[in-house]
């Protein structure tokens, strides 16, 4: 197996860890404004072949509703054992500005009001901090506002540096 297609499954395996994570899977696929209420999502394929993109920078247009990641390796630089090491792996999360807002219930039972495409990021930096891989809190490397379409969609990306798939243990 070439680096090339190691970099592809590592990449393959991250969003089905994300799939994992019913309350993600949740916030992409659900667009009302109670998602975490709703029941869980059985059908995995649909999120990653429609609303989880691995790296495609694709664009919703403007008449699509939903939410959309992308996790996408930015930079990488080869190693000397036949791996990449990202340099830089973002997340591109996009939500259609008539459901950013939702309503959700805190550890506690509360119920709050807040940002889909923020409680997504959350999420993925839970993720991202216990994953069997080199990356941790020191490894976010940026947060940016993105916006598309007349704003149509707006989100951010989240980017990580130095993102060492050799440490994996195949999850």
């Amino acid at each position: 197996m070439g680096r090339f297609e190691k970099l592809n499954d590592d990449i393959r395996e991250l969003g089905e860890m994300v799939l994992q994570d019913q309350d993600l899977c949740k916030l992409i696929y659900y667009p009302d404004d109670n998602p975490l209420e709703q029941s869980n999502i059985n059908g995995r394929r649909t999120i990653l072949d429609k609303r989880l993109l691995l790296f495609t920078p694709k664009l919703p247009l403007a008449k699509e509703e939903g939410t959309f990641v992308s996790i996408r390796p930015v930079r990488f630089k080869p190693t000397k054992g036949g791996y990449f090491i990202v340099s830089l792996l973002c997340f591109y999360i996009y939500s259609q500005k008539d459901i950013r807002p939702i309503m959700y219930k805190d550890k506690e039972g509360n119920i709050k009001t807040g940002d889909r495409v923020i409680l997504i990021m959350d999420r993925i930096e839970e993720i991202m901090n216990n994953v069997n891989f080199s990356v941790g809190k020191d490894n976010l490397y940026d947060v940016s506002e993105i916006a598309n379409n007349n704003a149509t969609f707006s989100g951010y990306v989240m980017g990580y540096e130095d993102v060492d798939f050799r440490n994996l243990s195949r999850w």
